[in-house]
């Protein structure tokens, strides 16, 4: 038999029989362990950037989601021929519209503005 290939912690030739690879168990097993925490830990960068790319996604939906459902709740509260501002802007539906977005209508005014412009940034 062979001896194995490896050199220990003391930087010396390992003692031990070596298998067909050329390397003794102990030192085949580190080896692979070794292989085997770089795959992983590739792996889970890959995770982590995965999961940042579908939060940011997840986000910029849930914007249009929600200005689509303002939008249509305003189409309800005023009638289809109106535009979605001037339904927003009229004092008429104030009430409605504090009871939609559960602020008082000028928070209501600037929290559609923002979110029509961060919509209109993703889109």
């Amino acid at each position: 038999m062979t001896s194995c290939r490896a050199l220990t912690k003391s930087d010396t030739p390992c003692s031990r029989n070596a298998l067909k690879i050329g390397y003794s168990a102990q030192h085949d097993k580190d080896a692979k362990i070794r292989m085997y925490r770089k795959e992983l830990s590739k792996m889970h960068e890959r995770v982590r950037r995965y999961l940042e790319i579908t939060n940011e996604l997840n986000d910029k939906l849930s914007i249009i989601q929600k200005v689509d459902f303002y939008k249509s709740e305003l189409m309800k509260i005023g009638s289809h021929d109106r535009p979605y501002r001037g339904i927003i802007d009229s004092s008429f539906y104030k009430a409605e519209i504090e009871d939609l977005f559960g602020m008082k209508a000028s928070a209501a005014h600037d929290e559609y503005d923002r979110l029509l412009a961060l919509r209109n940034q993703l889109v």
